[in-house]
């Protein structure tokens, strides 16, 4: 596991230097210095410039119309796919009525894809920044993916074991979200950090042998499923780092329902890149 972070940190910070040369050639160009020389200005507008920052007025509006362009751009509707590691956790609550048979599962972590779909997204606040801005807004996504355990808790709170015991399934969730986005964080790139949580409904359907007690093994193990699809509450959270099309996620997924009043949990998290598809 911290091989991989530490690997995909080195990515992303390989993408995110790249935009540095970006800079330099913008700054390179005809009216995008700071301090530009009388000979450069244009006619119509000798020496034409913002007093406070020394910038001229053409380039101000150059890089606002290269921000508006960055927005439009991330804005719109999307279709999300792509991979990452994460690790997953199902939880039974009183199997049989009984208090102490509370049987934990885990993936023990693993590479999971995933396909989101996100609607165009409405801002509510924006606040300027020297380079871009921050908006507070809100959108929706609907999200597919598998859930996979197959080693039960027993003595550790994390690392799981085998005692043949699984749940399989998959969901299919939609939930809004409310968000803040800040960028771009360089010109003539859409890169920007993107925070989001909400709340909604997920579809859930599992099948699982569990032990009710992982610390007596030599129970028999009960089978729990939600012969379909069955209601579920759904919290989503998403850190984004998005470059381009490029997405790198650190995302969090808690899912909460019963199954005739078997109550059960979800827990997901992870690190996952993805690629996004614009329309």
């Amino acid at each position: 596991m911290k091989r991989l972070l530490v690997s995909l940190a080195l990515v992303v910070w390989a993408l995110a230097a790249l935009p540095g040369v970006a800079r330099l050639h913008a700054q390179a160009l005809p009216g995008a210095s700071a301090n530009p020389p009388d000979a450069a200005t244009t006619p119509d507008e000798p020496h034409a410039g913002d007093e406070a920052s020394g910038i001229p007025r053409a380039a101000l509006r150059h890089a606002e119309a290269l921000w508006e362009a960055s927005w439009r751009a991330v804005g719109g509707q999307s279709l999300q796919v792509g991979a990452g590691y994460v690790q997953g956790t199902f939880k039974f609550a009183q199997i049989g009525g009984d208090p102490t048979a509370n049987p934990q599962l885990t993936d023990n972590g693993r590479f999971s894809p995933f396909l989101r779909y996100q609607t165009p997204e409405s801002y509510v606040l924006e606040f300027p920044l020297r380079e871009g801005r921050i908006a507070l807004g809100y959108d929706a996504a609907l999200e597919f993916g598998a859930l996979a355990a197959e080693r039960q808790l027993r003595t550790s709170a994390f690392v799981g074991e085998a005692l043949g015991t699984h749940v399989r399934g998959d969901y299919l969730a939609a939930a809004p979200q409310v968000f803040a986005r800040i960028g771009p964080l360089y010109p003539n790139r859409a890169i920007f950090w993107k925070f989001g949580a909400g709340v909604g409904l997920a579809a859930v359907r599992f099948d699982a042998r569990v032990l009710p007690r992982a610390d007596l093994p030599t129970l028999p193990k009960v089978r729990l499923s939600s012969a379909g699809y069955v209601a579920a509450l759904l919290v989503p959270a998403t850190w984004e780092l998005q470059i381009e099309r490029w997405a790198l996620l650190f995302r969090s997924l808690f899912l909460a329902g019963s199954v005739d009043g078997q109550r059960f949990t979800y827990e997901v998290y992870g690190l996952s890149l993805g690629y996004t598809f614009r329309f």
